[in-house]
């Protein structure tokens, strides 16, 4: 690869990076960098040369036997302790990776207030973050990554994100592929772009969050499983009981790749509905609802939902009489009687609620039907607008936010209710009498980890806004399974509860990773249970036995969520060091192809990272606001060494030349890290104030000592002689983005 090709610095992305990362591979080519808007062209041009002490251009050999004898001293210089144990511990692997999810629901969370209950565990919680990193709460990383998306994706001129423009830029990239097609249609038989072409990276072995599954109905077997990631598109896998069975992405380039629920339309299994939007997390925002009408295999979407009242669809139900369409959104409960093509608000504000966030919709097998919103459930016995009456009254439990339902599929009389109450998970409510009347049931004991006095205390860890769900057994109504950072199973309708799964993966105990979204019975065997979390896909067998079994099954369900990645300089090696939502800093290895994970280098959420471009020993991984990890044995083992003291994700970048980092920081206009004498210094600009304000750093490919600096007002600062000096006056207002 060429010098400019050897690093991807995401923090220069406009928005979040969803669900998979990709590396260009174009041997024998030469890339450029190129800017739009930006008032000053010739800086740009000269970001394409290699770098040189006179600014005169050069090639560099880059080869891993080179780059080791230049730097061969540089590890033993390092005095930062490193790990002693394997970095393929198993529970690292896995897990201490729920550190902060997001409490996303906006019309809640803005009024909730955390207690000192939020730090009662921490000491003992093996997936926190590694000591020395700042702690958070659940509110308070919500926020910050809501507002860190904001930031990164709003029109500077409007001040908030044009997501109704969302269609159109996708409209324009199909436009912008045409051209690039007939461009490389011209280069044939020769030229640099000729042979370029993508590959998928990986990682096929882990998986990122879901909150959709669906067991095809076209398939009388029960094997073909649809699933979303809640960033990562739609994917398909056509035999889930073989344990080799991969999962195959339906399509890459629906107009938005993130997704809440789906639905099937029992009388035409033929046509099937997707939700967009992630309405657990908040990462992402929706782009109405997508329809098939061929099994799965292609989809369109529905003009009449791209108005933005269903940017965010949490829970559809298609009729099994007469196929009309129900859509839980967070601007009400639709429906539609012609298959998508209009749709009417039968349940919310000016419709008979007073909140407009619905989070489910059942109807049992009597016709009726419960939706429930915010701390209230509804009840109706056609689904018409006007017929919906609250059944939330006779011992319904008071001061939910996020509420939940189940219907007994055997019994439509039966239902369980749960929620969430300033964080916390609520205890489990139960009607015998189609929600006349309410009992409270027994609150869940369970275990944080692997030990073995379990306690009925927060069963969501303060995150139940996040990761909450419930299902009844399909024959059996009192049996249930509820999920919150576990699983927990009753047999006898809420009167006594057992933890089923662990998070931790302890010895002898069944495992399932943290954070679970949705639970979804098998359509054809009852047996079977389908558990959606922020590890992927779990398959429950004997799910009504006292000896169930659950079985991960990620394998090519390619939907982690990246903040950043780095990429190996030595040539044979084909390794990625890379920041993942919820999943920690990942080593993905894999030639020329997909690659799985091979080692986990720090716990908690993941973010920017880098590989020394001259030295591959030397690795940077991060967690939030700035507190910096690093290896320098390539990765078998990381440590803390560093604190900026930054934002949630904290802009920065690497010079391999000089072996500093760049961050920004709360302390100070710049902070910058030293490798080599391990200094770390805040550094004045002077005539700027930049501080909280970075929001992308880049160090200059042309010229030593340059790094580029842009502000979240649209402002790109060069700084020359950046390597040395807390006070520096070499500053200059390269321009202001268009739009500002």
């Amino acid at each position: 690869m060429k010098k400019n090709l050897q690093r991807i610095t995401f923090a220069s992305l406009a928005a979040f990076i969803a669900a998979l990362f990709f590396v260009k591979i174009n041997q024998n080519s030469t890339a450029t960098a190129s800017t739009q808007n930006v008032d000053n062209q010739s800086l740009i041009n000269a970001l394409a040369q290699p770098k040189t002490e006179n600014n005169t251009p050069k090639t560099i050999q880059l080869s891993a036997e080179n780059n080791l004898a230049t730097n061969s001293d540089l590890p033993n210089a390092l005095s930062v302790p490193l790990s002693k144990n394997s970095v393929l511990d198993k529970i690292s692997l896995k897990e201490r990776t729920k550190r902060d999810r997001f409490e996303r629901n906006k019309e809640r969370e803005r009024g909730e207030s955390e207690t000192e209950n939020e730090e009662e565990s921490e000491e003992n919680d093996p997936d926190a973050a590694p000591k020395g990193a700042k702690h958070i709460s659940k509110t308070q990383s919500w926020q910050e990554a809501y507002d860190l998306e904001v930031q990164r994706t709003k029109d500077p001129a409007l001040g908030y994100v044009p997501k109704e423009r969302l269609n159109k830029a996708f409209e324009q990239t199909l436009r912008q592929q045409a051209e690039m097609q007939a461009a490389r249609q011209d280069l044939r038989g020769g030229g640099a772009l000729s042979n370029a072409r993508w590959l998928e990276r990986g990682p096929g072995n882990v998986g990122g969050r879901t909150r959709t599954i669906l067991v095809d109905l076209n398939d009388k077997s029960g094997k073909t499983v649809f699933a979303a990631g809640s960033t990562g598109g739609l994917f398909k896998n056509s035999d889930i009981t073989n344990a080799a069975s991969r999962w195959i992405q339906v399509n890459s380039w629906l107009q938005n790749l993130t997704a809440s629920s789906i639905a099937q339309d029992s009388r035409n299994p033929q046509i099937l509905y997707i939700g967009t939007g992630d309405t657990d997390g908040g990462d992402a925002s929706g782009l109405g609802m997508f329809k098939s009408s061929d099994g799965g295999k292609t989809w369109q979407a529905l003009a009449s939902t791209l108005g933005g009242g269903f940017n965010g669809t949490a829970s559809i139900v298609v009729t099994p009489d007469n196929s009309f369409v129900y859509a839980a959104t967070t601007s009400g409960l639709y429906r539609s009687k012609d298959a998508g093509n209009t749709w009417e608000k039968v349940l919310g504000i000016g419709a008979g609620a007073f909140s407009d966030r619905v989070y489910n919709i059942q109807r049992g097998k009597d016709g009726r039907f419960y939706a429930a919103l915010s701390g209230q459930v509804f009840k109706s016995a056609n689904g018409d607008a006007g017929s919906w009456s609250s059944i939330s009254v006779n011992g319904f439990p008071s001061g939910l936010q996020r509420t939940e339902i189940a219907v007994a599929p055997s019994d439509p009389d039966i239902i369980y209710v749960v929620g969430a109450t300033n964080g916390a998970g609520s205890n489990v409510y139960r009607s015998n009498d189609g929600g006349a009347s309410w009992i409270q049931k027994t609150y869940p004991a369970w275990v944080d980890g692997c030990g073995n006095n379990p306690v009925a205390n927060d069963f969501t860890r303060r995150q139940a806004s996040y990761d909450l769900a419930i299902t009844v057994d399909r024959n059996d109504p009192n049996i249930v399974w509820l999920g919150g950072v576990d699983l927990f199973r009753t047999i006898d309708g809420g009167n006594t509860w057992f933890q089923s799964s662990f998070w931790a993966n302890c010895p002898n105990r069944p495992y399932s990773h943290a954070d679970h979204h949705i639970l979804v019975y098998d359509a054809i065997d009852p047996s079977v249970l389908y558990d959606g979390c922020d590890g992927g896909i779990f398959r429950i067998t004997n799910s009504s036995e006292s000896k169930y079994t659950i079985t991960e099954k990620n394998i090519g369900y390619i939907t982690t969520q990246f903040y950043g990645c780095a990429i190996s300089p030595d040539s044979a090696a084909n390794l990625f060091l890379a920041g993942a939502q919820d999943n920690g800093t990942l080593l993905v290895r894999g030639a020329k192809g997909v690659g799985n994970v091979n080692g986990f280098s720090v716990g908690g959420d993941g973010f920017l990272t880098f590989i020394d471009q001259k030295d591959s020993r030397i690795q940077i991984g991060s967690l939030y606001y700035g507190a910096w990890y690093l290896s320098t044995d390539g990765g078998n083992a990381f440590s803390a060494a560093a604190n900026s003291n930054g934002g949630f994700l904290c802009p920065a970048d690497y010079d391999s030349e000089n072996k500093i980092l760049y961050a920004q920081t709360n302390n100070a206009d710049l902070w910058r890290w030293n490798l080599t004498t391990k200094a770390t210094e805040n550094v004045d600009l002077q005539g700027v104030t930049l501080s909280g304000n970075i929001s992308v750093i880049q160090s200059d490919p042309s010229v030593l000592n340059r790094i580029y600096i842009g502000t979240r007002t649209g402002i790109l600062y060069r700084v020359d002689n950046a390597n040395t000096g807390t006070s520096l006056n070499n500053v200059t207002n390269v321009g202001r983005f268009a739009g500002n």
